[in-house]
């Protein structure tokens, strides 16, 4: 008996952490001492945590992720010897890359808690089960909210939920591509605002006079307009049943997501709340706060902090690992991007940028295109958008921060859409069957067109009032 029982509670010990799982740990923790102080010596501790990272996980290594992340830091190295203060601007696109781990890291934390969490999940099946039924405004509703709270783990939440949700109004493959379309459209709509997302922690980065608060407005207007674009634009008004639906059961389904809507609003007032006290960045705050906040969440659902403390550990091993393609990419990317910035002679670059000065329409024209015809011929999204930050910076194109910060941003939200070889995309194939070309090309194109063209007249509007 004792045998037993000293088995069982060696069963349920926390698990120790181990290499990979410390390296992100340390990652996390030097890149907020790195944006908080920008203490440059940092960067070396956060690079060393990369390696350890990357070097314990190199079997796991997509070969593609890995092949295009070492020719992008290939790129940054060989571009060291043709820049002054070098290994600072080394320091700095360092910063910047984990910027966006640190977060990712961090929010992974209430990504697990909502995977685990039973109201979270049967909100999901019931928004897209029943959701095309009402109009398909629920689908379109939880599309957006989930991943614009949980980031990428929100979407897979969704494609998990809506290859179970029980859907009989309409033949499965037509419905299918309704919600999933859906689903992924929902991730570029939060992809614009939402500040629990990286790429928003990466590009804010690189325009010191704007801090989340600035942009979310407007990043919210561009969301919203995904939204309206996907009710309109797609398979998804071919298959709903009307724009009103049934009101007892549309009245239900909207109470299952006020919680959701109100966890996020404290969450995010809780963020300003820090960002404002102390000075800091949003994304450090976020940094912080998602830990503490899943923290609590767990000790809700276990009952002992040291329960919850212990699930965390756990959880952490579980995605920590998981994070080594990111980790060497973004910083790579960072690194790269940051070295082409201090390298490129910026009075070629303003001669080469002439003509479209003073032409707004022009200019985000180009901000915009250039990211979507760059996701076409398989670039990351995010390579083109840190380009552009960096070697076209807003003063070169006669435009304000915002509304250069606006198009970049947009435009790499579009991007995600159509590019076949983003994670995004490569999910719903999987889900749905389809090879993601499909999923990117025949599914969203005319959206992508659709977006471009209404968002384009609105930030030129922008430019210009700035």
């Amino acid at each position: 008996m004792r045998a037993r029982a000293v088995s069982g509670a060696a069963i349920h010990q926390p698990p120790r952490p181990d290499a990979s799982t410390l390296s992100v740990g340390v990652l996390v923790l030097g890149s907020c001492v790195l944006t908080a102080s920008r203490t440059a010596a940092m960067a070396w501790v956060v690079a060393a945590a990369i390696a350890v990272l990357v070097v314990r996980e190199r079997h796991g290594l997509p070969r593609r992720q890995l092949a295009v992340s070492l020719a992008t830091g290939a790129i940054g190295v060989a571009l060291l010897p043709l820049a002054d203060h070098a290994w600072l601007h080394a320091a700095e696109g360092l910063r910047i890359g984990s910027t966006f781990l640190a977060l990712m890291a961090s929010v992974s934390f209430l990504a697990a808690a909502a995977r685990r969490s039973p109201p979270i999940r049967r909100t999901a099946e019931e928004l897209l089960g029943r959701g095309p039924q009402l109009g398909g405004l629920p689908v379109v509703a939880v599309a957006h909210l989930f991943p614009a709270l949980l980031n990428i783990a929100g979407t897979a939440i969704l494609c998990e939920m809506a290859s179970t949700a029980a859907r009989p109004a309409h033949p499965p493959a037509q419905l299918d591509q309704a919600v999933f379309s859906a689903i992924h459209r929902g991730f570029v709509a939060a992809v614009c605002w939402s500040p629990m997302f990286g790429n928003m922690a990466l590009l804010l980065a690189l325009y010191p006079t704007l801090d989340w608060p600035d942009v979310a407005p407007l990043g919210l207007v561009a969301g919203g307009l995904c939204s309206l674009m996907t009710l309109a634009v797609g398979p998804l008004r071919r298959v709903s049943g009307g724009w009103t639906g049934a009101g007892r059961e549309l009245t239900t389904l909207v109470r299952l997501m006020v919680p959701l809507v109100l966890g996020m609003v404290v969450f995010l007032a809780a963020s300003l709340a820090v960002h404002k006290a102390f000075a800091v960045p949003t994304a450090l705050a976020i940094t912080v706060l998602a830990p503490l906040f899943a923290l609590l969440w767990n000790r809700w659902d276990v009952g002992s902090v040291g329960g919850a403390a212990a699930r965390m550990l756990g959880d952490a091993r579980a995605a920590f690992p998981r994070m080594a393609p990111e980790a060497l990419f973004f910083a790579c990317a960072g690194f790269m991007a940051v070295m082409v910035g201090a390298v490129l002679p910026q009075d070629l670059i303003t001669a080469a940028a002439r003509p479209l000065h003073g032409h707004a329409a022009l200019a985000l024209s180009l901000l915009l295109g250039a990211n979507i015809a760059m996701a076409l011929i398989g670039v990351h999204p995010v390579v083109t958008a840190l380009l552009l930050a960096t070697a076209l910076p807003p003063d070169t194109l006669g435009l304000a921060p915002l509304p250069h910060f606006m198009a970049v941003l947009v435009g790499w939200g579009v991007a995600f859409s159509i590019s076949p070889f983003t994670l995004t995309s490569a999910m719903i194939a999987r889900y749905t069957g389809h090879s993601p070309f499909v999923v990117a090309y025949r599914w969203n194109a005319l959206f992508a067109a659709a977006m471009l063209a209404v968002v384009l007249p609105l930030l030129w509007m922008l430019a210009v009032m700035s």
